[in-house]
This record gives C-alpha cells, structure tokens and sequence, in this order.
C-alpha cells in the first residue's frame, strides 16, 4: 500500500491535516477511553497515529501510550509534540503496522479515522493482528466510513488556498475516494481509497477474526442546522462512525 505513504505525506504538506496541538476532538475520545475500558493507567496502542494529537492527549491523562505513525515526518511531529512526556509515557514507531512486530497487550487498541486501506482480505489480516495485540478484556475502536453518506454527498471541490481537494465515491466496490492537486496542475493529484462499510458488512468482515461488535458508540458528520462537523449527528447523515470491538 506504498500509495499511502505518499498520499498521507503530501496530504499534510499541501493542507497541513495533521499539524497543530491536540483539541476537543482528541480529548473527546479520550474521555470516551476513560468511560469504556477505566481509568489510567492502561496500556493503548494508537494505529495510524497522524500528527500524534490523541496519543500526545491520551499520555497526558495519564495511559502509556505506543503510538504506531507510517508517515516519517509525522512521527517526527507526534516526538516534538510529546517531548514534555516521560518514556514510559509514549514510545513512538514509525513503521507500517501491517509488518510492526509488538511483543506487548494492550488494553485499548484504537484507529481512528483511516480504516479501510486495502481490500477487506487486508482488513481481516490487521483484525487479526489487532486480535493478537490484545489483553482478554480489552477494547478496540474504530472509526468506520459510512457508504451511505459517501454514496449520496460526494462531489463538491473545497478550496485550500493553492490546493484542492475533491470526494468522490466507487459505487462498484464500495470506497471512499479522497483526491488532492495543486491548483492548475491536476496531474500531480494523489488520491486516498477507504473500503466503507454498513454495520451487517463489518460483522461479515470480522468473522473469523475473533473480534465481535460491541457497540456503535458514536456517529460523525455535517450538523444539518449549522453544517459543522459534529460527533452527534442522525446515522443516516453520518460520514462514518466509532464502533467498539470485544474478544469473543
């Protein structure tokens, strides 16, 4: 899956996604750790970890965090932005999990906001690992794409200054496609592809993985009133949503 190093590499380049220090929206999913699998300290395991801003959050309230991050300049960034945190707070690798080798169990082992790269034989290959990752009583949570949403609102360019950044949606293979180009030279686009899927095709896909559904926690998408981004939002209107995963 070499394209996502690029895409996720000049991603925050061109629009700078993953830059900044954390905010409600990371420690929002930190107090959803706190109320779901307890009170620090527990060990968690972040996949995909972006500009570090959850684990940076999560240490700080006290969890030892392993923060996993594909991206080398991203994991630079997530060691800036916890330098003030002990080792035994957050170690960071950076490296692809697909191929990372961890001796540890975690208590939580979470990926927000990217599940989905590759097929769903992929998929079931990293349930699997996630599965071997952790502690019996142990927690997962993933953000997952919602087709419907994709399906109905992809589309509409959004200006980022010098850059653009388009949706669109496979309907044939049920993906989310995310594209970006520098304005007048569309033949450097770099595009993103997440597999999405309904609840019933996510408890297809874990089977046989040892991993079952828990809960669907939390729904994200554009509030109708405002248009703002919002955690709260209708399940029809959402643009993916959080479920929790148990052992079997």
């Amino acid at each position: 899956m070499h394209w996502a190093l690029e895409f996720y590499k000049k991603q925050n380049e061109w629009i700078g996604v993953f830059r900044g220090e954390p905010g409600e929206l990371e420690r929002g999913k930190v107090k959803k750790i706190r109320e779901k699998a307890g009170e620090p300290p527990l060990e968690v395991l972040e996949l995909g970890s972006g500009g570090g801003q959850f684990a940076i959050s999560c240490a700080e309230e006290g969890y030892r965090v392993l923060a996993i991050e594909l991206v080398p300049q991203l994991t630079d960034h997530i060691r800036e932005l916890g330098k003030h945190l002990e080792p035994d707070q957050l170690q960071v690798i950076n490296g692809d999990f697909y191929e990372v080798e961890i001796e540890n169990r975690f208590n939580v082992i979470c990926y927000w906001d990217g599940f989905g790269i590759g097929e769903d034989s992929d998929q079931r290959i990293l349930l699997k690992k996630i599965t071997s990752w952790l502690k019996p009583d142990g927690l997962v949570f993933l953000d997952i794409y919602a087709p419907w949403f994709w399906a109905r609102e992809a589309g509409p360019k959004k200006d980022f200054g010098n850059f653009i950044r388009q949706t669109d949606f496979d309907f044939k293979n049920c993906r989310f496609l995310d594209s970006i180009w520098p304005k007048n030279n569309k033949e450097e686009t770099i595009t993103q592809s997440l597999r999405c899927y309904t609840p019933s095709d996510l408890e297809l896909l874990l089977e046989g993985t040892g991993l079952e559904i828990q809960e669907i926690d939390e729904v994200a998408g554009l509030d109708g009133g405002t248009g703002e981004y919002s955690n709260r939002v209708k399940f029809e209107d959402a643009m993916m949503y959080t479920v929790t995963l148990k052992q079997k």
